[in-house]
């Protein structure tokens, strides 16, 4: 039924557990589904839900990310998370800093997971009470793009374009600590799990544009370590790949 509400979960059984708390607090008209992607996409276009409750483990430890790649295709989504008790409290900030609207977590029992429901009926936004902690102990929202520094903009475009770590450091004239500061921060910022995941998260949330990978208009630095141990100039890394000294100005 277009304008009423998904219920999305790997384990749609669960949603029998929650049945009657929806019925109770107004959501009579919840469809519990386990798509994903585009059988989600095609899903979300036909039903035109106007509440989206999406399982925290939806997609395991990444689904706040994913959850923001699915609101760039549907910004106008309202998703609100179910929790059971797996995201801890310093964690269920990301699905908010994604786009989510609101968080139920059950683990404050059921009693206050209906009242958040209740609140979420009546249009208003919810965060079970941990998390209300969390987001009252900010100023605002963290802006993913704005929070990071120039330096890290530079870092991170290195990163998406190939680089290593030593190739970052001479490149950019900084030490390893600081390098490894900037990565440390950069991961956090983006929940990413390890330096292959930073790239391919920023990539799809749009921080770094596919214009600005694989440019080849500046040679590559090599590392004094690796002439030293090589004598001989290295060639550019991946054919050449480097980064347009235009595009990094506009990071710093």
């Amino acid at each position: 039924m277009e304008g009423g509400s998904l219920f999305i979960s790997l384990n749609i059984s669960v949603f029998s557990w929650l049945e009657s708390a929806f019925i109770d607090c107004g959501f009579d008209d919840v469809t519990p589904i386990s798509l994903k992607r585009n059988d989600l996409a095609i899903k979300l276009n036909e039903v035109k839900p106007k509440y989206v409750f999406i399982h925290s483990e939806f997609y395991s430890c990444v689904t706040p990310y994913m959850m923001g790649c699915l609101l760039k295709k549907f910004p106008k989504l309202n998703i609100i998370v179910v929790n059971f008790g797996n995201f801890h409290d310093g964690n269920a900030g990301h699905f908010i800093f994604h786009g989510a609207n609101s968080y139920l977590g059950l683990n404050y029992g059921i009693n206050k997971f209906k009242e958040g429901l209740k609140i979420i009926k009546a249009g208003q936004v919810y965060y079970s009470p941990g998390v209300e902690q969390q987001i009252s102990d900010l100023d605002e929202i963290p802006n993913y793009k704005k929070e990071i520094t120039k330096r890290q903009w530079q870092v991170l475009l290195f990163i998406c374009n190939g680089y290593k770590k030593d190739e970052i450091i001479v490149n950019l004239g900084i030490k390893k600590r600081t390098v490894d500061t900037h990565i440390y921060n950069l991961k956090k910022l983006f929940y990413a799990r390890n330096w292959v995941d930073l790239p391919n998260k920023a990539v799809c949330m749009g921080w770094i544009r596919k214009e600005d990978l694989g440019i080849k208009n500046i040679e590559i630095k090599t590392p004094q370590l690796f002439l030293k141990k090589k004598r001989k100039k290295i060639a550019p890394v991946n054919g050449g790949g480097i980064v347009n000294q235009r595009n990094l100005s506009k990071y710093g």
